[in-house]
């Protein structure tokens, strides 16, 4: 319940609107009290052909009618009938009048509480550091800020809404029910027990079932996005059938689990309706020989008495379903929270904000690794890197390249040792004064679902059409731009699907362009690029490299020649660096790794 309450805290901001549904609940109830009222009275005329309205003895039920309709009593049967029918029209009339009021200011708050959750997930997630996503799956994390969150919203339409009405209802016939004859009453109520119990046991079950639902549901979705994802390589391994029948294993584990949900849930109604059945028999048996035997309960009172009970039946049992949809809801906000309470953040307060790049990058006696390895990925690395200078970093896959430049943007933080700029500890400067002083062009570049035009912008949102259209020449992008139907306006897809990887990579290209950033970093920037592509590409990149700071993963090695220093990684380790002449005759690694390729090249051109 604890978290429960701990989501509810996002309702705060509409509070007056739940304190004025709660004034329109508490009117449905009186108003739906007098309309049950009304029906008994209706009923008992059928028992009574003199007047309708019992109220010759000093019982709660006669007491009650004098005071509503004492003074129409002497106006025959006739006007005491119009008069009760024109009291029933307005009494319901009035209830149903705040029962809309209750629910729609109650559906307003609830909608707003939710939207307010969903966009505190999003936003927090935007302060998460890299690590976190690591941990988590892409699955869970949408399964979280969707799945759960619009469960959780019908949850709150539904026990929202119950925790005020129901209550205050049952409540209501409760005490009437005393009222108008304690003894049935304290039979009626050996049911609250029973059910308490039954509730009890049963909640606890619906949770764990409910937690373990959420979870399949994010591995169903996780194969989808995969199969999506991966569409084209699927297809190129003629995995469809595969993927189909993984798709259908998943569905029906998650079939089994909704199922084994819904029965729960389902069974706990069937359940208190046989044990109301009992109660209510032992009621007519009861109250039966008050009327017909003892003389201690008028027919008036004793339809009165079950027009209320039954009456509160629909309401109790609302409650009742009320724990099962409360530990459903509990469920999704524990998985709320293991986002929102998440500390893996980004520290975007920090004191030091880096003005200007003026001097170096300094690596000293750096050592990494991810999070639960127990290796470490990168290995006493000391290294300095000078404004102005132009560095390329080598190796084999795993060697460590793509997490040194990741190192300088502070997606991680170093395990050991430290990472300045400008003397100051990266740790402590201001994380987005540091990457508005960093571009980058990865291998993986991701195109959002709109233009060519936004997607350049993205990396600078002042940026003129001139700077955008002069950074897509660079990055000779415009070109193709330019044959396009829509030009700039022309929309890339999903992940930019709609145009090729080498024109992705020029696009993303231009995006970093834009920026204008001091130090830029270029993961694998020419991998998705054709021999002519790259050549152009190349030259566009040396002209805008003189007066930058540049750090290059490099794949292919003829495209860092002109890299004043080249740093080759082997195992987490600088295990060579120097020039490329200088490396070339006199290392052994860079000079195997330059063979092979070079030997590659000529086998392709042969």
């Amino acid at each position: 319940m604890k978290s429960y309450f701990k989501i509810l805290k996002f309702a705060k901001p509409y509070a007056p609107y739940i304190i004025v549904s709660l004034l329109c609940s508490i009117l449905y109830v009186f108003f739906n009290g007098l309309s049950l009222w009304i029906v008994g009275s209706l009923l008992s005329s059928v028992m009574n052909t003199e007047s309708l309205f019992s109220t010759d003895s000093n019982t709660f039920t006669s007491t009650v009618n004098s005071y509503i309709f004492g003074y129409i009593n002497q106006k025959g049967t006739i006007a005491q009938l119009k008069f009760l029918c024109f009291l029933l029209i307005s009494s319901f009339l009035l209830k149903n009048i705040f029962y809309y009021l209750n629910t729609v200011l109650l559906s307003y708050a609830n909608n707003g509480m939710v939207t307010n959750i969903r966009n505190k997930i999003f936003s927090h997630m935007q302060s998460l550091n890299l690590e976190f996503f690591k941990r988590k799956e892409t699955s869970e994390l949408t399964s979280i800020t969707i799945t759960d969150v619009n469960l959780l919203r019908g949850v709150f339409s539904r026990t929202v809404i119950n925790i005020f009405n129901q209550p205050l209802t049952v409540l209501f016939c409760i005490i009437t029910l005393f009222l108008i004859n304690y003894k049935l009453a304290i039979i009626s109520f050996t049911i609250i027990p029973i059910s308490a119990l039954i509730t009890i046991n049963l909640g606890r079950s619906l949770r764990r079932k409910a937690s373990r639902t959420s979870i399949q549901m994010a591995n169903l979705v996780n194969l989808v996005m995969e199969n999506i994802t991966g569409i084209k390589a699927v297809k190129a391994f003629t995995k469809e059938i595969d993927q189909i029948k993984r798709f259908n294993k998943e569905g029906k584990k998650l079939f089994h689990k909704i199922f084994k949900l819904d029965s729960l849930t389902k069974f706990m109604t069937p359940v208190n309706d046989m044990i109301g059945s009992i109660i209510g028999a032992m009621l007519l048996w009861v109250g039966g020989k008050q009327v017909l035997i003892e003389g201690t309960l008028s027919p008036d009172g004793f339809i009165k008495f079950f027009t209320f009970l039954f009456a509160m039946f629909t309401p109790a049992k609302k409650l009742v379903n009320l724990n099962a949809e409360i530990n459903t809801g509990i469920a999704s906000a524990q998985r709320i929270e293991t986002i929102l309470d998440s500390d893996l953040l980004d520290n975007y307060n920090n004191k030091h904000k880096l003005l200007n790049f003026n001097k170096k990058i300094a690596f000293n006696n750096l050592f990494y690794k991810y999070d639960g390895n127990s290796e470490y990925t990168l290995k006493n690395i000391n290294l300095v890197i000078n404004k102005g200078d132009k560095i390329a970093i080598v190796g084999e896959s795993g060697s460590g390249k793509t997490t040194l430049a990741d190192l300088i943007s502070r997606y991680f933080k170093p395990s050991e040792g430290s990472l300045k700029i400008d003397d100051i500890d990266i740790n402590t400067i201001d994380i987005i004064s540091l990457r508005e002083k960093i571009g980058i062009v990865s291998q993986n570049n991701l195109l959002f679902n709109e233009s060519i035009y936004d997607n350049i912008k993205f990396g600078n949102s002042m940026a003129t059409d001139a700077n955008i259209f002069e950074a897509a020449r660079i990055a000779n992008a415009s070109n193709f731009i330019e044959k396009l139907d829509n030009k700039y306006d022309t929309m890339v897809g999903e992940k930019g699907g709609k145009i090729s990887e080498g024109q992705k990579q020029r696009i993303a290209i231009a995006r970093a362009i834009v920026k204008k950033p001091p130090i830029l970093i270029l993961d694998e920037a020419t991998s998705a690029l054709d021999v002519k592509s790259e050549e152009k590409i190349q030259i566009a990149m040396n002209n805008i490299m003189k007066d930058r700071t540049v750090v290059v993963i490099a794949h292919r090695l003829s495209t860092i020649k002109n890299c004043n220093k080249i740093l080759v990684l082997d195992d987490g380790n600088i295990i060579e660096e120097g020039s490329h002449e200088e490396l070339m005759n006199n290392s052994k690694k860079y000079s195997q790794l330059y063979n092979i390729q070079y030997k590659n090249k000529e086998d392709n051109n042969v």
